[in-house]
C-alpha cells in the first residue's frame, strides 16, 4: 500500500513525464502481481496451484522489461537467446516470481557492472522432456561454504533475503515437477539452471 501510494503521488505530480508514466504502470502491475503471488503461494501450500498453458519466453521477456532500469543504472549488459519452446502447464504468477527472484539476485551480484545471460532451450532427462532456462551472471560468485545451504531457510534473526528468494523459487519449481540446479565460481559468477517438464 505504501509503494502504491507513492506511485500514485508521483504520477499525479509528474504525470507529464512519459518515462515515469511507463514505469509507474509497470510498478502498479507488479504490485498487483505480487499481491496475487503471495495469496496464490499460500494457497499452493494447500495444493491449490492454478496450472494453465504458459509460455516461459513471454514471462522472461516481461521480467527483462522490469529490470531494465536497474541494469542500465548499474551498467549491466543483458544477453539473451530464446529458443522456440512448446507451451507448458504452469502457474504463470508463481513461475514469474521464481525466475524474477533468481534474475534479481544475479543483478544484485554485479553492483559494478557485468553481464547477465539468459537462455532457453529444450532438453531431455530420464525419458522426460523439459523446458530449460539458464540464468548466468558475471558477479563475484557464491562462497563454497554457502553453496550447499543455498535455498534453505535461515534461523538467523537478521534474515537472508537472497536465501529466502531462492527458497521460494525452489519450492515453485518443485511444485511444478521441475528441477533447480546452480553452480558458482568465486570471482567469475553464478549460473542457475531451471528445468520444467513439458506436458502433452
Amino acid at each position: 500500500n505504501a509503494i502504491k501510494g507513492a506511485v500514485v503521488y508521483l504520477t499525479e505530480k509528474y504525470g507529464q513525464e512519459p518515462t515515469l508514466l511507463e514505469f509507474s504502470t509497470i510498478i502498479n502491475d507488479e504490485i498487483n502481481r505480487l499481491d496475487s503471488f503471495i495469496s496464490n503461494f499460500l494457497s499452493a501450500a494447500k495444493g491449490e496451484t492454478k496450472f494453465i498453458t504458459t509460455d516461459l519466453n513471454d514471462i522472461l521477456k516481461a521480467i527483462l522489461v522490469m529490470i531494465k532500469p536497474q541494469t542500465e543504472l548499474l551498467n549491466i549488459k543483458s544477453s539473451f537467446n530464446f529458443s522456440v519452446l512448446p507451451p507448458i502447464m504452469a502457474d504463470p504468477l508463481q513461475t514469474e516470481q521464481a525466475f524474477f527472484n533468481i534474475i534479481n539476485n544475479a543483478v544484485e551480484a554485479m553492483p559494478d557492472g557485468g553481464v547477465i545471460d539468459i537462455r532457453t532451450s529444450l532438453t531431455r532427462e530420464e525419458e522426460t522432456s523439459y523446458v530449460q532456462v539458464e540464468i548466468a551472471d558475471t558477479g563475484k560468485g557464491i562462497p563454497e561454504k554457502d553453496l550447499h545451504t543455498l535455498g534453505e531457510l535461515s534461523t538467523n534473526s537478521e534474515g537472508n533475503d537472497k536465501g529466502f528468494g531462492i527458497f521460494l523459487s525452489r519450492e515453485v519449481v518443485k511444485s511444478h515437477g521441475g528441477k533447480l540446479f546452480w553452480e558458482s565460481t568465486r570471482g567469475k559468477g553464478t549460473t542457475f539452471k531451471i528445468l520444467l517438464p513439458v506436458k502433452q
